[in-house]
């Protein structure tokens, strides 16, 4: 055998003994925007112009590559190579439902937030938009809806979230309206800034209050029904029981309101909490036979529940359950979350 040849096989053979391994291919990364606005006459020139504006901001090569042209825009993707790819902060919706992300109803509607939204993740990320565009999508029923798309990469404390959650009842026009705008103003005072507040019905039909805020985490910020009543007077005593509880920690305060609910014929109050510093919550083992037995002996059931039997009980509210009546207690958590 050629003395050469043998050399070189010994040469592989101890560098693998040795444990020796060729340095890793970079691995591709890729990121993509779908139907963004035509802002160049060529997709492939326009999808060239967003990869140099992405090396520009993460000072990553990267080449850029149109993947289609659509009636409402280009579909571009970047690629880059990286070790591991790249963070990506976004105002995409992170669930798939045509009802999370895509609030707007007009075109117009989203873009008259555009700027203001695209300032407010600047100045909140410390990060620049590589992109910010509004995107459309048909639901099930035909209707084209719009959402704001804001995205640029980096590491921030604060990143977009959402959060998702049934709405009981069948709130009016109005209402809505005035629960969209308090929901903003409250949970923004509270230190979670919230920049969409939509409460419209998703695909299957139901009431959905959908999110968008800045946060750690997502699913933060949620709606749930605190008391079945069977009217609106009884709903208004609940109602002033959870003001009253709201004075007690002020970044625990929730909002609440009373809702017609013409699918069980009750009055629910249905409250808007921050679930990482909510309560906990209980039903009572006793049973009332009226509301007004509940209420009539739930000031002395909490007093025993919080001296006696070692819950730390701040409050309740009677509800309905089944034929009778239970008090929904809350109570401290054992460990407060964070």
């Amino acid at each position: 055998m050629n003395r050469n040849l043998k050399l070189t096989r010994c040469l592989v053979l101890g560098l693998m003994i040795l444990g020796f391994q060729a340095p890793a291919a970079p691995r591709k990364a890729v990121y993509q925007v779908k139907q963004m606005p035509v802002m160049e006459g060529n997709c492939h020139l326009q999808a060239k112009s967003l990869a140099a504006r992405f090396s520009e901001l993460t000072g990553v090569p990267a080449e850029g590559r149109c993947q289609a042209i659509q009636p409402e825009g280009y579909d571009i993707s970047v690629v880059y190579e990286g070790k591991e790819g790249l963070e990506l902060l976004t105002t995409k919706a992170d669930l798939d439902f045509p009802s999370r992300g895509h609030v707007f109803f007009s075109k117009e509607n989203c873009q008259s937030q555009l700027e203001s939204e695209a300032k407010f993740f600047k100045e909140i990320t410390g990060i620049e938009p590589l992109v910010s565009f509004c995107r459309s999508r048909e639901t099930y029923y035909g209707l084209k809806k719009w959402a704001l798309i804001i995205e640029g990469f980096g590491s921030s404390r604060l990143s977009p979230q959402w959060a998702g959650s049934r709405f009981a009842g069948k709130p009016s026009t109005s209402l809505i309206t005035k629960i969209e705008s308090e929901v903003k103003s409250h949970f923004t005072q509270l230190g979670t800034p919230v920049r969409i507040a939509s409460l419209q019905e998703d695909e299957h039909g139901a009431l959905r209050l959908n999110l968008m805020y800045y946060g750690k985490y997502g699913e933060q910020v949620v709606s749930n029904v605190l008391a079945s009543l069977d009217s609106p007077e009884q709903c208004s005593e609940m109602l002033s029981d959870l003001v009253a509880l709201n004075t007690l920690d002020a970044q625990k305060k929730a909002l609440g309101y009373c809702i017609t609910n013409p699918y069980d014929r009750s009055v629910d109050l249905v409250g808007i909490v921050n679930v990482l510093a909510w309560y906990s919550s209980l039903l009572s083992v006793e049973d009332f036979s009226s509301f007004n037995h509940c209420q009539t002996e739930k000031a002395a059931l909490i007093k025993f529940y919080k001296e006696s039997a070692g819950y730390k009980v701040v409050g309740g509210f009677c509800t309905q359950w089944g034929p009778n009546w239970k008090v929904y207690l809350l109570e401290e958590p054992s460990r407060e979350k964070s």
